[in-house]
């Protein structure tokens, strides 16, 4: 969870200087710009030049600083210095070569592991490189300076198009957009042809806007002739001047606010306090075993090497490799199921999410509407009613609405005169909020307008009130009143219908005609997958710009829990105390802005939440980038494709919910991982201190244990393909350092214990202190060593297999094949080394007696049944495992 103190908000620097050029005339356009309108190749390098591309900068791989990053993690920096250590030895006491091989093999470990961890991070930056930069689309410009009397007819501009990237585009380029086109970046509109724009990835509003070539409005996002970048044309042709580019668009420039996300995540801070931890752990426990080894032998150049191998052997230097090898299969994992990760870290994240806050439209409904009912002042369904409903929809020249188009579907079966014609048109409008049509029916001009209750209000004068046209009065307003009140208590989105007798389109003295109103379809499935949600812990809100009472309707339908709602403009008036203690308690949240999207996530993440946002539009960028996990889909804009961590190639949160239970089997992994080290490592510093109190020679020499850490290393990376039982993962997880020491002693203590009937079943069971103390006492020496170093190796892997569930292993939980397979093929390399001469003679080994093999299977036997009961009391005085 990241840590977020400050509210955030968001000035658009450029803002006065957009709302001048928008009130420029075509002469002052140049001036405000300081370009030409239209520039030829030679204009466009000079500008360029002059005020740049609009290109998003991807930065490159860091080679260098991720090289120098890996040699300065913790780990390998106490490796370096062991390893540096080992060379002084070797070239100031004596030379001894196995100085150098141990200095030899403590570098290579660095490498190897760093190697492993350089290289997991380059494939995450390849395979995701192409989501961070923005889709190079061709656009049409107009190749030469133009005029203003050029603008009377398109024909002239069209003969003079090129097409170039879009990131090649710069201020003073005049491009020509048609129906379809993603506007690339801000321009101001010069020429249009019926045009409209989408502009509800901005501002949330699903109806398209009309735009014009003058304005006379003064607010920036109701400027009615430019076009702002990431918005969709849905209807005509425009010429238009590019005004922005790059950062300085609009859209961009919202993502500034939260470019950079403050603080470290969950997964880091943890990470970061484990490492720590096990530094100061392995440092402290230095000197104790020098002075140990020192005083009890004399030879203190000897215990100082032994005590940097002990030291060795109880690092972890495979822990970052390790966790970057399970998080780059985590993420190819979820790439299966169609989700593809942009930062290794986030899947970690994704384990530890306990709210997920997602918008409603496309995800818990589909990205449609129904149309439930068109009636009049009396509630009662007319033909007529609905024959004007229908042609208002049908006969408007941009049906990509999906309010008319629900009209059309259900009306189809409707009759309309087959004289009828569409005289006029005017599309809806952030300031009418209306849309009207002008027809001929059988020779009778009528306007039929439809619109929001509120505007609709203003404009109607008279009610049909059963074929009779009376005045609009109290009464009338109140029943409409009613009818409204009701049907928005039942979730349902309204509108009114109007009609009126005139020439032409005016927006007073219009006759109500009806009330229509529409639902919201539910996403098939969805109330199954919402209990899955909650089945593993997470709490879902819904944050929309939408009305409270459609969105507590959908929140009834799905079945949300305990639904409370607020909407924006309470929360604006609330003090940080009062909505820190609101926030918990509720779940859907209305009437947003962007930035109030922005302020909840950092509010739950100030309570300690680990947040997931859900978004795929320009006015979600600033939560996603804000959230521990943010999520958009591969059909949103790219602006809220590039602030996200994950892309869901399908905007369904069936496929979310397995991504939240990937990453809490990625995050198990890797926690079962760092214990179960942890407490095998110190289980073996605390034999190895035992036996230089208790014998008169190492238990195994500086050499072989570093063999045998490199040996560990390797084997463990096999982690990562482990499985993980349901129980695990059925509550949303998070770094716990408190609980990794006494894990760590108690269960480490398990090994030591093992250890110690090994050495008293070698050491008087087979009389081998009696030999050590003979004249074969140097071959006795060896061949103790290599006993214990099978033994503690051996040891090691069961103590994995037990320790990897809470439940009975092998009998209640299975270990995965990988796992096995893993396992089997290290120890047969171990069995390798100290049973093929040529080099077990190198490591000083010497082949253990055949009767100590018998002695071996039922140590192994009784370290399974120790870990076993060890565990199950843990749990019982813990109350947790993992």
């Amino acid at each position: 969870m990241k840590s977020k103190n400050k509210e955030i908000n968001f000035k658009y620097e450029r803002e006065q200087k957009v709302i001048d050029i928008a009130n420029s005339s075509f002469e002052e356009l140049a001036n405000k710009l300081d370009s030409k309108i239209g520039l030829s190749p030679e204009d466009r390098q000079h500008n360029e030049s002059k005020f740049g591309k609009n290109q998003t900068i991807t930065k490159n791989f860091a080679h260098w600083k991720k090289i120098l990053g890996v040699l300065v993690e913790p780990f390998n920096l106490l490796l370096l210095g062991i390893g540096l250590a080992n060379f002084f030895i070797y070239f100031f006491n004596d030379r001894e070569v196995i100085d150098l091989i141990s200095g030899f093999i403590v570098i290579s470990m660095i490498f190897l592991t760093g190697s492993v961890d350089y290289i997991q991070e380059y494939k995450a930056y390849k395979s995701n490189i192409e989501l961070h930069k923005m889709v190079e689309n061709g656009i049409w410009v107009v190749d030469k300076e133009i005029n203003f009397s050029e603008l009377k007819s398109s024909v002239s501009l069209k003969k003079n198009l090129i097409k170039i990237d879009q990131s090649h585009l710069t201020i003073g380029d005049v491009i020509y957009l048609n129906n379809g086109d993603v506007i690339p970046t801000d321009i101001r509109i010069i020429w249009s042809n019926q045009l409209m724009i989408d502009e509800s990835t901005l501002t949330g509003e699903s109806e398209a806007l009309v735009k014009h070539t003058k304005n006379k409005n003064k607010q920036l996002l109701d400027l009615e002739n430019i076009g702002f970048s990431q918005t969709i044309i849905t209807n005509g042709s425009c010429f238009g001047v590019v005004i922005n580019i790059a950062e300085q668009n609009y859209a961009i420039s919202i993502l500034k606010i939260a470019e950079e996300k403050n603080g470290e995540s969950d997964y880091e801070k943890g990470l970061s306090k484990i490492t720590k931890i096990l530094v100061v752990s392995i440092l402290s426990m230095i000197p104790i075993i020098l002075l140990a080894s020192g005083l009890r032998t004399g030879a203190w150049v000897q215990a100082l090497i032994f005590s940097l191998s002990i030291a060795v052997s109880l690092t972890p230097e495979a822990l970052p490799a390790i966790i970057s090898s399970n998080l780059q299969l985590g993420a190819k994992k979820m790439a299966k199921n169609k989700v593809v990760v942009k930062n290794l870290a986030v899947v970690q994240n994704m384990g530890s999410v306990n709210v997920l806050c997602t918008d409603k439209t496309g995800t818990l409904t589909l990205d449609e509407v129904k149309l439930n009912d068109c009636v009049d002042i009396n509630k009662t369904s007319q033909d007529q009613l609905n024959k004007l409903l229908f042609i208002n929809s049908f006969l408007q020249q941009n049906l990509s609405n999906k309010i008319d188009q629900a009209v059309v579907k259900k009306l189809s079966n409707i009759q309309i005169p087959k004289n009828i014609k569409l005289l006029s048109e005017e599309p809806f409008s952030h300031i009418t909020r209306c849309l009207s049509l002008l027809v001929d029916i059988e020779g009778k001009k009528t306007q039929i307008s439809k619109g929001s209750v509120e505007e609709m209000l203003k404009m109607i004068n008279f009610v049909n009130d059963n074929g009779q046209i009376v005045d609009f009065n109290k009464s009338y307003l109140l029943k409409i009143n009613e009818q409204i009140e009701q049907l928005t208590k039942q979730g349902y989105r309204t509108l009114i219908l109007a009609s009126k007798k005139t020439d032409k389109i005016t927006h007073k003295n219009l006759i109500f005609e009806g009330i229509v109103s529409f639902q919201e379809v539910i996403k098939p499935g969805i109330k199954k997958i919402i209990e899955t949600i909650y089945k593993y812990n997470i709490d879902l809100k819904i944050l929309t710009g939408d009305a409270s009472n459609i969105a507590t309707k959908i929140a009834e339908l799905i079945k949300l829990r305990k639904i409370k709602t607020i909407t924006g403009d309470l929360i604006q008036k609330l003090s940080k105390t009062e909505l820190n203690e609101l926030i918990n308690t509720v779940n859907i949240f209305a009437k947003l802005s962007p930035l109030d999207k922005a302020n909840i996530v950092n509010n739950l993440q100030s309570n300690k939440k680990v947040v997931a946002f859900l978004g795929d539009g320009v006015n979600d960028a600033v939560a996603l980038k804000t959230a521990d996990v943010g999520i958009s889909v591969n059909n949103g804009t790219p602006l809220a494709k590039a602030a996200a961590d994950v892309i869901l190639l399908e905007k369904d949160l069936d496929v979310l919910e397995k991504s939240f239970i990937k990453g809490r089997q990625i995050f198990t992994n890797a926690i079962k991982y760092i214990k179960i080290t942890v407490a095998c490592n110190l289980g073996l510093m605390l034999t190895l201190l035992i036996s230089t109190f208790w014998f008169g020679f190492e238990a195994m020499s500086p050499l072989q244990l570093l063999l045998q850490n490199l040996i560990y290393d390797f084997s463990n990376l096999v982690f990562v393909f482990d499985k993980v039982d349901d129980y695990s993962i059925k509550k949303p997880l998070s770094w716990n350092v408190k609980t990794i020491i006494p894990f760590a002693f108690w269960n480490g203590l398990v090994s030591t214990l093992i250890s110690i009937v090994n050495f008293l079943i070698i050491g008087y069971v087979m009389g081998m202190f009696g030999q050590i103390a003979g004249v074969n006492g140097e071959f006795a020496i060896k061949q103790f060593q290599t006993m214990f170093f099978l033994e503690s190796l051996f040891t090691h892997m069961v103590l994995i297999i037990v320790y990897r569930t809470e439940k009975i292993s092998l009998i209640q939980s299975r270990p995965s094949w990988q796992l096995v397979a893993g396992m089997s093929f290290f120890a047969g390399i171990a069995f390798m080394i100290t049973y093929i001469h040529q080099i077990s003679h190198v490591i000083n080994f010497e082949i253990p007696s055949s009767i100590w093999l018998a002695y071996l299977f039922g140590i192994l036997l009784l370290a399974w049944i120790i870990g076993e009961i060890a565990k199950k009391s843990y749990i019982k005085i813990f109350k947790n495992w993992f």
